[in-house]
């Protein structure tokens, strides 16, 4: 990927140098869950401390849900929310993924927790009551922070303005993502955003650049802030198994139907490939997979197809269905009486069918003759995962402005953290005071700006110490001579500071003690020093080096962050070295924009 424009980024690295403390914060990401076993969540799951320390099977903090460990799983009711998708696991990236651990990426909370929430099917769909119930788990339970990374285009329920309320009640920001539509919400309302109390934030995607990305949504009155949404690198969840695949492209061996003329394939404008599904004009016909579908040992089984229905009249109805082995009862899936455009991807959570054997039917149905529906499908597949298979490290590059959302929800823990400290109050307009404006981005919002972490903690930041480092020895050195660094805690509150190196280059050496770093001429090459200190607060700060040849005895050392290469002659033989220093990440980590 091209790199973005200088200076549009969030201003992570002097927060991270400089914020401690964001391990006390949790944020409740309402979603499909969370990939537990992914390396970035380690020790990043927020734990309900009455349920970890209770008895299994018990209640002990007579919240409604038992053995609420680590959150709760609204659409299988149990107390395990896991993700099947990847979506929660990308949100959860973005806020709170590790630091430190050196693979991946680190997010902008990087030592908070996460409160996973399930509200969302592994097909991605969820109802707005369990949407409501899942903003209530996180109230009642100490989230500090709510996301949400969902819409609809349906009006909102009671239930769900009832619960939102209820965090507005606490104090709890409740950040949305502002939708992928590309449409003005102002003119076009997106749900379950309007009429919303004073501690909803609704973020839209801003691309590199700094402008709004074609795909966002947007709104002078409806949407207040931009955060970076294209191709971010963040957490997913394996692939899933595919149990069972049919793209119609050959012959309909694996399906049963009444007639051999009520489904044919045809090649008139397939929906993929050279052939879709299609149906004649019958009042009620119906194609069903001839055998059954194990789904045994499997969870987070999902349907998805591609599909063109136009009804040919209001009674008209189109019907995907299962059928348990042994059973002779067909338990719906999904129905439409609708028009869906040609080649949308539906897909559909099998939850009622776990651990069963199960065959699937597609039905028209209509009590009237029909002669002008039009029916096509394409792209059938079902997939499941094994949830006794290991789960590696999973990372994936994605864009949409739920990925916007989470780094205005980490943002906005941290400035809560920082009115605390500071002893001032919160609000949603002092939260958006810290913001960027753009030009491109003032007739599309209502702050017209997009996020600047640093520059909204800017009055924390300012009176915190930083970690930093001198020339100890002198400015001009010897080649193979010892080159000597001290490290300091800025303004002078060094004591009570234990200062530590990771990733030291070979041939340096360091001493705890003193906090002196010394080095003997080190081979040609970039270099990359880490330093940390912990005291009263935890510091950071990423010295990085390139030792260049250089055809003279003596050399100037640059210490600090001058990036500045030096113009040499390197004609002649080569006997000393310089040193250009500049900041950069030591670890090849993708730091978030």
């Amino acid at each position: 990927f091209p790199p973005g424009l200088a200076g549009k980024d969030i201003g992570m690295p002097q927060v991270w140098e400089n914020f401690s403390g964001a391990e006390s914060l949790v944020v409740a990401v309402i979603d499909a869950g969370i990939n537990f076993l992914h390396p970035e969540f380690v020790n990043r799951i927020w734990h309900n401390q009455a349920e970890k320390k209770g008895l299994p099977g018990i209640d002990d903090d007579n919240n409604g849900y038992i053995d609420d460990t680590v959150g709760w799983d609204f659409v299988e009711n149990d107390a395990y929310p896991m993700d099947y998708i990847g979506h929660g696991s990308a949100v959860s990236g973005v806020i709170a993924a590790n630091m430190d651990n050196n693979v991946g990426i680190a997010g902008i909370l990087a030592e908070g927790k996460i409160m996973p929430v399930r509200v969302l099917s592994a097909a991605g769909y969820g109802q707005q009551d369990i949407v409501a119930k899942g903003i209530l788990y996180a109230v009642n339970n100490g989230a500090d922070v709510i996301n949400l990374s969902l819409g609809s285009d349906s009006k909102n329920e009671k239930l769900l303005e009832n619960a939102v309320k209820a965090a507005e009640a606490k104090g709890i920001p409740v950040i949305f993502s502002a939708g992928n539509d590309g449409v003005n919400w102002d003119l076009a309302p997106v749900y379950p955003f309007l009429n919303a109390g004073s501690n909803v934030i609704t973020v839209a995607s801003h691309n590199d650049h700094g402008n709004l990305s074609e795909f966002s949504n947007f709104g002078k009155k409806s949407v207040h802030i931009a955060a970076p949404g294209e191709a971010i690198l963040t957490c997913g969840t394996p692939d899933g198994e595919i149990l069972f695949e049919e793209d119609f492209e050959t012959s309909l061996d694996k399906w049963s139907q009444n007639k051999p003329s009520d489904f044919l394939l045809s090649s008139s404008d397939p929906l993929k490939g050279k052939q879709s599904l299609t149906s004649v004009q019958g009042n009620s016909v119906s194609i069903v997979t001839k055998d059954y579908l194990d789904l045994r040992g499997r969870v987070g089984t999902v349907l998805k197809l591609l599909l063109e229905y136009q009804p040919g009249s209001r009674f008209d109805a189109l019907i995907i269905e299962g059928n348990i082995k042994g059973s002779s009862q067909w338990t719906e899936i999904g129905v439409s009486t609708s028009p869906i455009s040609s080649n949308e991807l539906l897909a559909f959570a099998l939850l009622n069918f776990e651990n069963k054997e199960v065959r699937l039917r597609v039905r028209l149905s209509s009590p009237v003759t029909v002669r002008n529906r039009v029916f096509k499908m394409d792209a059938f597949r079902m997939v499941a995962y094994n949830p006794k298979a290991p789960t590696h490290e999973v990372y994936i590059r994605t864009s949409g402005t739920s990925l916007s959302a989470p780094h205005v929800s980490a943002y906005a823990a941290l400035f809560q953290l920082a009115c605390q400290r500071k002893g001032i109050a919160f609000s949603r307009d002092s939260l958006l005071m810290g913001l960027v404006t753009e030009a491109s981005l003032s007739v599309k919002l209502s702050s017209g700006g997009r996020l600047n972490i640093a520059k909204g903690l800017r009055f924390y930041l300012e009176d915190l110490p930083s970690l930093s480092w001198t020339d100890s020895t002198h400015s001009n050195w010897n080649n193979k001579e010892q080159v000597s660094y001290s490290l300091q805690v800025n303004p002078n509150k060094g004591s009570g500071y234990q200062i530590s190196i990771l990733d030291l280059p070979p041939g340096a050496n360091f001493q705890t003690s003193s906090a002196l770093l010394s080095w003997v001429g080190p081979q040609l090459g970039q270099y990359g020093i880490h330093a940390k200190a912990v005291g009263e607060t935890t510091l950071r700060h990423n010295f990085s080096f390139t030792v260049e040849a250089f055809n003279e005895n003596t050399v100037s050392l640059l210490p600090g962050l001058n990036s500045k290469v030096l113009q040499l002659d390197r004609s002649s033989a080569v006997n000393g070295y310089y040193f250009s220093s500049g900041f950069r990440d030591i670890k090849g980590r993708q730091l978030l924009p």
